[in-house]
């Protein structure tokens, strides 16, 4: 839908960013896979391994954004704080279990998105840090995280010795 001022609507708009999101979980997937039995080994910084920055996309999915955006389709007009989500206890997941984790929490974003009507879309809530944000701006923030933590995946796929992956890798995502 078009504006008056020939501006497109938020329809549109989300729209508009639908495949990058899908997109997103896809290709994280198809890293781990990529690497094989490194996605379970931490980066030289010691950090996160690639499993466990999946599984955190897939917390912050399942913990911060769904929420969040139901509560913008019910009008709320909530007031968010930073949140990081639980990620669990325990060994990290192999690495076509945090793929598939990552593609069901996307899988519900999207849903829960797609079953928003126009009034819920134009609905916004105040977030401490980014301020007021209605659900392009939401999906914007999605899209930025997303993005962060993927580059830091495609660093890892880069510096990874040549050569086929070995095991753990599972079945491609994308």
């Amino acid at each position: 839908m078009t504006m008056p001022n020939g501006v497109p609507g938020p329809e549109a708009e989300v729209a508009a960013l639908l495949p990058a999101l899908r997109e997103a979980a896809e290709r994280a997937g198809g890293m781990l896979h990529q690497l094989g039995d490194a996605a379970t080994v931490p980066g030289p910084d010691g950090g996160w391994t690639p499993v466990r920055t999946v599984v955190h996309l897939a917390a912050v999915d399942a913990q911060v954004w769904t929420p969040r955006l139901r509560q913008l389709a019910a009008h709320e007009h909530p007031t968010w704080a930073w949140t990081e989500p639980a990620l669990g206890e325990g060994p990290d997941p192999r690495p076509d279990a945090a793929a598939d984790a990552f593609l069901t929490a996307r899988a519900t974003v999207l849903e829960t998105v797609a079953a928003m009507d126009g009034a819920a879309l134009c609905s916004t809530g105040i977030h401490a840090t980014f301020g007021e944000l209605d659900v392009v701006r939401l999906l914007g923030e999605v899209l930025r995280h997303d993005a962060e933590h993927l580059a830091s995946l495609a660093e890892t796929v880069a510096a990874r010795p040549s050569g086929p992956a070995r095991g753990g890798g599972g079945a491609a995502h994308g």
